[in-house]
Parts: C-alpha cells; sequence; structure tokens
C-alpha cells in the first residue's frame, strides 16, 4: 500500500469537508454534524434524518460523464430511505459542487458497474455506482457571510446494516430480475 497517496488523499479530503460543509448546510436548511471515523457516510442530522456523503475529486465536474461512489453507500441508503431518511451525495470537484439526492424513482440500476482504483498499491476494484453527471445539481458556492460552526454529534449515530441486493432491486422502478454481483 502507498501510505504516502493515501495520506495525502485523506488530507485533500479532510480539508474539503471542513471547507465544504457550510456549502452543503445552507442548500439543505440543516446543520450538520460529523459522524464517526468508520460510518457510512460523512454527516448527519438526526433530527431531520438526512445523511450526506462527501466525495472530493480532483476532476472538474465535465471532465467524465459520470462520477463513481461506492456501491456500498448507496445500498446503505436505500435502507436508510426505507426508514424515512433523506440520502444526499455530494461531491467536491475542481470547479464546483454538486449533489445528488437517492431517491428510487430516479436511479437506475445500469448506473451499477465495475470500477474503482489500484494506484494507492491495493486493489480497491469493485462494484460501484457511476452516477451520471447531468443529473448533479450544483451547489451556490458564493461567500457565506457569517461564521458557521460546525458540532459534533452528541453520541455517534448506531451502525445498521446495508440493504440487501434483492431488496435493493425491489426498490428501484423497474428492476426486477437483475443482479449485482
Amino acid at each position: 500500500m502507498d501510505k504516502q497517496k493515501q495520506a495525502r488523499d485523506l488530507k485533500f479530503g479532510a480539508k474539503s469537508e471542513v471547507r465544504n460543509v457550510p456549502f452543503i448546510e445552507r442548500v439543505l436548511g440543516v446543520k450538520l454534524a460529523k459522524t464517526s471515523e468508520f460510518h457510512t457516510f460523512d454527516w448527519v442530522n438526526e433530527k431531520q434524518k438526512i445523511y450526506v456523503e462527501l466525495k472530493s475529486r480532483r476532476v472538474h465536474r465535465s471532465q467524465y460523464p459520470d462520477i463513481m461512489i461506492g456501491l456500498n453507500k448507496i445500498r446503505y441508503g436505500f435502507a436508510r430511505i426505507e426508514e424515512g431518511w433523506k440520502i444526499y451525495c455530494v461531491w467536491a470537484f475542481e470547479d464546483g459542487l454538486a449533489y445528488y439526492q437517492l431517491e428510487a424513482n430516479t436511479f437506475d440500476i445500469k448506473w451499477v458497474r465495475d470500477g474503482g482504483r489500484t494506484d494507492r498499491g491495493i486493489n480497491e476494484l469493485g462494484k460501484y455506482v457511476f452516477v451520471p453527471t447531468n443529473k448533479l445539481i450544483n451547489i451556490d458556492c458564493s461567500p457565506i457571510s457569517k461564521s458557521i460552526k460546525v458540532e459534533s454529534p452528541k453520541r455517534s449515530p448506531k451502525i445498521l446494516a446495508p440493504i440487501s441486493d434483492a431488496a435493493l432491486e425491489e426498490i428501484i422502478a423497474g428492476a426486477s430480475m437483475i443482479s449485482l454481483s
């Protein structure tokens, strides 16, 4: 494993979270709390039942026709949606922020395919979801006049199991008898 590259990537992501959470909070109209280190999602608002995942990328939004996120996050998200939660997947691009709200009626099972990376010295290949960039909604990144304090959660949200392949397939409209393996 390339520990230097991994450390550089983690630092890049951590800086992106600090820089971008005020804009995400503004567009969603809620305060977010950082989840625990090993939670599936980065941010939560338990009162409003919202989870947010932020993926920071060193590319421009228009550089590729779609953008990758782990299938594990989508499965977990659909399981939470069944419990009344809203799930937002946010990408920080070189040229701005954009999000996709995970919903069964807008998700396409064809977005699931093989992907990943091997450039950090370990095999990170597997099943991923490639959300078309034309499905993303831009987030206003104009200056925020007041200082926004990011609060830590008083307790970490309970880590719940992701949804199964079969249940995911049932949730997605028109996606019967499709294998995700």
